[in-house]
């Protein structure tokens, strides 16, 4: 599946849990995030990519249309409909909602670019040992990564982010 296909259907999920995104041009991104940081913030949180931001009190994510990356969309998503409050007032462990990245990057057909676009993320090697001996996502190898995955979609499910099938569930 190609990365804009799997926009559209981000779009359609975001829309279906009550939620908004749009894909924008670079100037009504810069203007949304310079107002917002004018007028002391208003809600927007801009990740260091500088290609998104998401308003979590209106459960919207805006990003440049042509820089969107499914990955880095999945991953918002996670803030937007998990957190159970704003999270950059929070410091939430991302870590618990992996397994709901993965399951959703898996519906929408897109792991492979989403396990590219979060190459940065850092993970424990031995997930018996969370926060000792980190590697990053990108740089793990296979097993590594393919236990982890295993290992998150079980926790999600465990924690009722994922239904009975392995499906994403907002909490928000």
């Amino acid at each position: 599946m190609t990365n804009q296909t799997a926009i559209n259907s981000l779009i359609d999920i975001t829309k279906s849990w009550g939620g908004t995104l749009d894909l924008v041009t670079l100037h009504e991104y810069n203007a949304t995030v310079f107002e917002s940081q004018y007028k002391k913030n208003k809600g927007w949180s801009t990740p260091p990519d500088d290609f998104h931001a998401l308003h979590w009190e209106n459960k919207r994510i805006i990003t440049v249309a042509d820089k969107a990356m499914c990955g880095f969309l999945i991953h918002e998503m996670g803030h937007l409909f998990l957190n159970m409050i704003d999270p950059f007032r929070s410091n939430e462990d991302e870590w618990e909602w992996l397994g709901w990245e993965i399951a959703l990057a898996k519906l929408v057909g897109c792991y492979k670019l989403w396990s590219e676009h979060n190459g940065s993320y850092f993970m424990p090697r031995d997930p018996e040992r969370p926060g000792e001996n980190l590697v990053s996502w990108g740089r793990a190898n296979a097993k590594t990564k393919s236990v982890a995955a295993y290992n998150r979609l079980r926790h999600a499910k465990d924690i009722g982010i994922l239904d009975a099938s392995y499906q994403p569930i907002p909490k928000r």
